[in-house]
């Protein structure tokens, strides 16, 4: 079964738009470069936006029998590359860690458990301002059934301070309409709001087998790597 990501896109337009933009005359001709270049953060010298307290770098949360401590190392506010970590724990031992550099809140996201050759728990690790020319980030990861933690994919999403044109994300489960079983699908692209060009979207399955799992990239529009 093949999935069709267009049905998806009202539902994530809806999450990552910045606003209605004002149509201006020059945006027609707007080539697909510059509309990613848009997408891309610019300098901290023209952004008033509110950072995280220096004193919220050593955070925690449990769910589903885990404990994830996270959070930045330490903090720039003028920085997009702060030094930041993820570390696991089950019963008090570390049995997973990653690290990331970024800027903005940090969260950590239980998204369930999913029938993924077996109930597997996924979550996220979130980072990123929200706000229009910043780019926020979602790291998932899958916890298997002998508690190993497992990275999958990163996705972002982002918009032009003009909201001409925005990257998306979305993922879809098993369990979700028109889920295909034990795979995990993501369907992420550009979308252009004055929809003077054609959107972009790209889609990827990672599928899973008792102990092991494979990723596929179904379509590569956008030329990038998992």
């Amino acid at each position: 079964m093949r999935l069709n990501p267009a049905i998806y896109l009202p539902l994530f337009l809806v999450l990552f738009s910045c606003g209605n933009p004002t149509p201006k005359e020059e945006k027609a001709s707007t080539t697909k470069s510059e509309a990613v270049k848009q997408a891309e953060p610019t300098p901290k010298e023209s952004r008033e936006v509110e950072k995280p307290d220096k004193s919220a770098v050593n955070l925690k949360k449990q769910f589903a029998g885990y404990e994830f401590r996270f959070g930045y190392k330490k903090y720039d506010p003028d920085s997009f590359d702060n030094p930041g970590y993820l570390t696991v724990l089950r019963d008090g031992k570390i049995i997973f860690e990653d690290t990331f550099e970024g800027e903005g809140d940090v969260s950590v996201k239980s998204l369930g458990n999913h029938k993924l050759a077996g109930k597997k728990l996924v979550f996220t690790l979130n980072y990123g301002t929200a706000a229009c020319d910043y780019t926020q980030t979602s790291n998932y990861y899958v916890v298997d059934t002998d508690h190993k933690v497992h990275g999958l994919k990163n996705c972002y999403s982002s918009c032009g301070g003009d909201g001409y044109a925005c990257h998306i994300f979305t993922h879809i489960f098993p369990e979700d309409s028109l889920g295909k079983p034990n795979t995990i699908f993501f369907a992420e692209g550009f979308v252009y709001n004055e929809h003077d060009q054609e959107d972009q979207i790209d889609t990827t399955q990672i599928s899973f087998s008792k102990g092991s799992f494979k990723m596929k990239k179904l379509t590569n529009h956008l030329k990038q790597e998992n």
